[in-house]
C-alpha cells in the first residue's frame, strides 16, 4: 500500500498541473492540521477548570484557524495562556497564540524519548541544551532522579523564565537553569533572533522564518567547557539551537571526550556538519527520526544495545 501510494504521488506531480498539486497539498495539510488537534485532545488535559476551558475553545476554534497559511507548517496553538497536563510527561505552562503547545507533545518527541531511556539511567550527568519551555528536561530529570544532574541551557529570557516555573510546577526545581547562549566563546554579547510567536525556533544565526516578523534580543554567550568544566563523565547532551549546534561544538573541545552521546537537531543530510564535526571526536551517527540525530562513541553502542 506504501509503495502504491508513492507511485501514485509520483505520477501526480509528473502530469497534474501545479493548481492541482497545490490543492492536493492543502488538503493534505489541512488533514493532518485536524489529527493532530484530536491527539491534543486525547493526551491534554487542562490544569483548571479555567485551562480546561481555553483548550477546549481552542480546540473548537482549531477547524476555522487551520484554514490559514496551508503552504507553511504550524503547530496546534492555544487562543490563550493556559497551563495543560500531557498525559506521561508532565504539566506545562503554554503561552497563547504560540507555538509552545507543540513542542510538549509526546508524538513530537516519541523517537528521541526511546532512545534517551537506553541512554539515561539514574545518577547521570545531562545536558539540555536549548531547553525551551522544558519538556526534555523535564524528561530527564526524571529520568536521572535527585541523585543525577540535569542542567537547562534557555538563552531567550522570557522561555527562560517559563522553563523555571514549567520545572517547579513539575516538582524538579533541582534542575540547573543556565540563561545562557551557548557558543564557541564565554562572555560576549550577541543577537539573537526570535520569530514572532515562534519561541522554538530563537536562534544565535539570522535564519528565523521569513514568514514571521522577528524581533532582536541581545543575549550572552557561555561554552559547553565553560559549563560542564566541573563536571564527570556527561551521559547525554541533548542540543536543539536552530541551527547553532556546530558553533556550541566549537566551544565544547574539552568535554566531548568524556561525553558518552549526543543528541542534536539538524535538517541537513545524514546530521551534515555536525555528523561530521563528531564522526572526526570518535562517535557513530544514527537517524533518530527526520529531523534529530543521535552520536554516540563507538565503544558504547554494544553495551548500551543501540
Amino acid at each position: 500500500m506504501h509503495l502504491r501510494l508513492l507511485s501514485l504521488r509520483a505520477q501526480l506531480k509528473k502530469k497534474a498541473p501545479p493548481a492541482v498539486l497545490r490543492i492536493i497539498a492543502a488538503g493534505l495539510t489541512y488533514g493532518r492540521r485536524l489529527w493532530v488537534w484530536m491527539y491534543v485532545l486525547r493526551v491534554a488535559e487542562g490544569l483548571t477548570p479555567s485551562d480546561t476551558r481555553v483548550l477546549w475553545r481552542s480546540a473548537l476554534h482549531a477547524p476555522l484557524n487551520m484554514l490559514r497559511a496551508l503552504h507553511v507548517w504550524r503547530e496546534p496553538q492555544l487562543s490563550e495562556d493556559a497551563n495543560i497536563s500531557i498525559r506521561g510527561l508532565g504539566v506545562f505552562a503554554i503561552r497563547g497564540d504560540s507555538d509552545d503547545l507543540g513542542h510538549v507533545l509526546p508524538i513530537n518527541n516519541a523517537d528521541m524519548f526511546r532512545k534517551m531511556r537506553a541512554l539515561v539511567s539514574a545518577g547521570d550527568i545531562v545536558i539540555d541544551a536549548g531547553a525551551n519551555i522544558g519538556a526534555v528536561s523535564v524528561f530527564l530529570a526524571r529520568q536521572v532522579g535527585l541523585s543525577g544532574s540535569v542542567t537547562a541551557v534557555e538563552m531567550m529570557p522570557d522561555t527562560a523564565k517559563r522553563l523555571r516555573h514549567n520545572l517547579s510546577l513539575n516538582g524538579f526545581g533541582f534542575v540547573r537553569v543556565v540563561e545562557l547562549a551557548l557558543s564557541d566563546k564565554a562572555e560576549c554579547t550577541v543577537t539573537a533572533e526570535l520569530p514572532d510567536k515562534l519561541f522554538g525556533q530563537a536562534s544565535l544565526l539570522r535564519r528565523a522564518n521569513l514568514r514571521s516578523t522577528a524581533r532582536y534580543v541581545e543575549v550572552r554567550t557561555t561554552t559547553l567547557d565553560e559549563l560542564a568544566k566541573n563536571f564527570g563523565e556527561i551521559s547525554l547532551i541533548k542540543m536543539d539551537l536552530e541551527g547553532a549546534e556546530a558553533l556550541a561544538l566549537e566551544g565544547a573541545k574539552s568535554i566531548l571526550s568524556r561525553t558518552q552521546a549526543i543528541v542534536f537537531e539538524s535538517w541537513e543530510p545524514c546530521g551534515g556538519c555536525v555528523a561530521e564535526l563528531l564522526s572526526q571526536e570518535g562517535f557513530e551517527i544514527s537517524g533518530i527520526d527526520g529531523r534529530n540525530w543521535l552520536a554516540v562513541r563507538t565503544s558504547n553502542r554494544r553495551r548500551l544495545g543501540i
